[in-house]
């Protein structure tokens, strides 16, 4: 095993130490044979299904296109589905037809606990899975990781909310050199950064944005008379 080291955290190709067990839990998700003979998990049997769709309402759905990388689930009503199961440490997200979802949801929990530690083999310690944060409803949209995932509309939204956050701070900034000077800090700065780094996730335009914006941050602290220290 090549585990690379020296580079920035975060990077795909840079886990850190604490990835090596949730990268083992989403491949046991994935390639765990005879998954749908798992003994139920209490979490996933927790869990409720919102009512079944109209056919007029499941008439209105988006449909997926296939292409040579999203072929759709196999099997999707058989008793074999397919297993695409990526998940993260502290952060998972399933989706599956309605058929399977208990099912996807149970394996994600018992592939947790394998790596983790069952709730009973150590009761002084926190759950592997909070069960405080625990969501019991199942439905067609969430929010995971700053994002409104919408599996009906076949949607990934960036949420109303921080697009005003963002608003409201661009408003209180001009990059304009024809208007007078705007005072701004490196952080307030840091802040639109991160929010457009966010967004442009599915709004391409905010990398050029983020660009230009991070120049303007650069000339402000290298130009800055403060001490180095202050100017980290």
């Amino acid at each position: 095993m090549v585990i690379p080291v020296g580079t920035i955290f975060g990077a795909r190709n840079s886990p850190s130490f604490y990835m090596e067990a949730g990268e083992a839990r989403a491949h046991l998700a994935m390639h765990m044979p005879n998954a749908a003979a798992i003994p139920l998990q209490d979490l996933a049997t927790q869990i409720v299904l919102p009512p079944r769709p109209s056919p007029a309402t499941a008439a209105t759905f988006a449909q997926a296109v296939a292409d040579s990388q999203h072929s759709g689930i196999a099997r999707p009503h058989g008793n074999d589905p397919e297993q695409r199961l990526p998940s993260f440490v502290d952060d998972s997200a399933s989706a599956h037809t309605r058929q399977h979802i208990q099912w996807c949801i149970n394996l994600l929990v018992w592939a947790a606990r394998q790596l983790f530690g069952f709730p009973h083999e150590a009761p002084s310690r926190p759950p592997c899975i909070n069960p405080t944060k625990w969501l019991t409803l199942v439905n067609f949209i969430l929010k995971f990781l700053g994002f409104l995932i919408d599996t009906c509309r076949m949607l990934i939204i960036w949420p109303l909310d921080k697009l005003d956050k963002l608003a409201k701070l661009l408003d209180t900034l001009s990059l304009e050199q024809s208007t007078p000077a705007v005072s701004s800090s490196p952080r307030q700065l840091a802040r639109i950064l991160g929010l457009l780094r966010h967004g442009a996730f599915v709004a391409p335009l905010g990398i050029l944005q983020t660009l230009q914006l991070q120049f303007h941050l650069n000339d402000l602290v290298s130009k800055a008379r403060v001490t180095p220290q202050q100017q980290r």
